[in-house]
């Protein structure tokens, strides 16, 4: 465990830094380029209000929908729930479940890479994620939540 005695920049930073690891991570560009012949697109959003078109697909929008807060001497640290709505399109229905499973273990990759956001937060934790199922052939998404513990 590590303890930090410094405030840390604001979280901002830290969705920075997800983005850039997103966008910049060399298996996940490759990943893109070979299923989709795209770069990833990476974008941070309030997810409903939002528009997609099926030119953006793959897309990652990275949302920030709760923070818990404890207060305590000189610091004040936080839990940081972040959200990230992951997306492509795939027309072969058995194909797509492989896709969106390597895309989430890919996802997951990156952001381990570097879990304390190049030391803007204590650590990143990678949790639980649901699929859409395959309702919206040939689109799918996947929601993946993070945790970031960070300190202010």
């Amino acid at each position: 465990m590590f303890f930090y005695f410094v405030n840390m920049p604001t979280f901002k930073s830290v969705l920075e830094n997800i983005q850039t690891t997103l966008r910049e991570d060399s298996a996940l560009i490759a990943f893109c380029t070979a299923k989709w012949n795209k770069s990833l697109k990476v974008e941070s959003v309030y997810a409903e209000r939002t528009e997609i078109q099926l030119s953006d697909l793959p897309i990652v929008l990275i949302t920030r929908p709760s923070v818990e807060k404890v207060f305590k001497t000189r610091v004040r640290d936080s839990v940081h729930t972040v959200r990230l709505y992951c997306g492509f399109q795939q027309k072969d229905k058995l194909e797509a479940m492989s896709d969106l499973i390597e895309l989430e273990e890919l996802i997951d990759d990156a952001l381990l890479k570097d879990h304390t956001r190049g030391g803007n937060a204590m650590d990143t934790n990678p949790g639980e994620s649901i699929n859409d199922e395959g309702k919206y052939h040939p689109v799918y998404f996947l929601a993946m939540n993070i945790t970031v513990n960070h300190r202010r």
